[in-house]
């Protein structure tokens, strides 16, 4: 099937869709590696630089914060500046954020080298996102590149640990350095391609769209209270009476989960109607966020952990698509990719919050339960704002 840009008044400009996407997948799991290797970043941060755990805790959520915001407040200018240049821009400040964490010392220097990094992971969050949003079939694609990111991903969190004990003082830091430049190459044909900018973005989002708006507040929330599973994923382990080894194990084995969701996603798009499919991802999604919580044995932690994964993965493409269909610049789904970012940022202080509101974990599930069901309300809203266009 051949993938072409959305453009109008200009006509459709033919596109590999492979170039694009290979492209995508690089940039999207780039800025991803922050965020999955938060624990390791945490353990050196806390044990080999002494910081304490205010210190650490800041640090590591600065970068995942900085990388939400900045895609989100860039989108909606993403139509004034090259997208070449924004894309560039963006690996060679994550690539130099990694690097300077190698010789930083102290609160301050470190932190300064997560904020470098976090703007830059922003910055390939918003390219990508607008480029994929620009695609025909828009929520098919953006399931394809997050089900090849998840798999390299859930490669990075399973071998990581080992190979950081392996490596010289700061290995998180070398291990980010190493799989950067290894995945630059991805993005040359975007680089050196002098037409790539006349297909992306030609038109600046909207401040007034209310859907799009709706969708950011909504998604932004739904990560919120589902990202708590995986922020206190070993707490939860703990309850079952697992082992620490089983438990480690059994959250790297829920990657599966994310791999398939998107993958799941990425085959089937919106064929079945985007709100039903999303209906039916929301109605797994809750009975397994129950059982989680609900369920504690080893067998049952890791089965449910990994079925809220895979549903969390499944639906955000279709959140992305529809914010590409409301609007087509593609700086919207820049925008509600980035709210799902400052979502999960966000998990670990609201985990912390229900966990001291019901020691059972049972708040865990109510929050979940709220935020979804208000998540689809928000698809439906979109869903009509589609329709109603001309």
């Amino acid at each position: 099937m051949t993938a072409a840009f959305k453009q109008e008044g200009q006509g459709d400009r033919a596109a590999s869709p492979l170039r694009l996407l290979i492209a995508a997948f690089g940039a999207n799991t780039i800025a991803y590696l922050g965020w999955y290797t938060l624990p390791l970043q945490w353990a050196v941060l806390s044990g080999e630089l002494g910081l304490d755990q205010g210190q650490t805790s800041l640090v590591v959520t600065a970068e995942v914060l900085t990388a939400a915001i900045v895609s989100i407040v860039m989108s909606f200018i993403v139509g004034a500046r090259s997208p070449r240049i924004t894309l560039g821009a963006g690996v060679l400040l994550a690539l130099a954020g990694h690097v300077l964490a190698l010789f930083a010392n102290g609160f301050t220097g470190m932190l300064a080298t997560r904020l470098i990094a976090g703007v830059g992971e922003g910055l390939l969050w918003l390219m990508l996102n607008a480029t994929v949003a620009r695609l025909d079939e828009p929520d098919r694609r953006f399931g394809q590149v997050n089900a090849v990111t998840a798999i390299l991903l859930a490669i990075v969190v399973v071998a990581a640990p080992t190979l950081a004990a392996q490596l010289p003082a700061r290995s998180v830091y070398w291990i980010l350095v190493g799989l950067t430049v290894l995945l630059m190459p991805s993005l040359l044909p975007f680089l050196l391609d002098r037409q790539f900018g006349s297909g992306v973005a030609i038109e600046k989002p909207s401040l007034r769209s209310v859907p799009v708006w709706a969708l950011v507040a909504v998604v932004a929330l739904w990560s919120m209270a589902l990202t708590v599973t995986f922020s206190l994923s070993v707490p939860l382990g703990q309850r079952t009476g697992a082992s620490e080894e089983s438990i480690h194990a059994a959250i790297a084995m829920s990657m599966i989960g994310i791999v398939s969701g998107a993958g799941i996603a990425g085959m089937i798009g919106d064929r079945f109607g985007r709100v039903r499919t999303l209906a039916v991802i929301f109605g797994i999604e809750l009975i397994a966020s129950y059982l989680l919580v609900q369920w504690t044995t080893p067998f049952g932690f890791g089965l449910t952990l990994t079925v809220v994964n895979g549903c969390v993965y499944a639906a955000l493409p279709y959140f992305l698509g529809l914010a590409a269909r409301i609007d087509t610049s593609g700086g919207s789904a820049a925008a509600v990719a980035g709210a799902f970012t400052l979502g999960g940022g966000l998990s670990p202080t609201f985990g912390a919050y229900l966990i001291g509101l019901t020691p059972a974990y049972f708040a865990i599930f109510i929050a979940i339960a709220v935020f979804t069901i208000a998540t689809w309300l928000g698809a439906i809203f979109g869903g009509r704002a589609v329709t109603k266009a001309p």
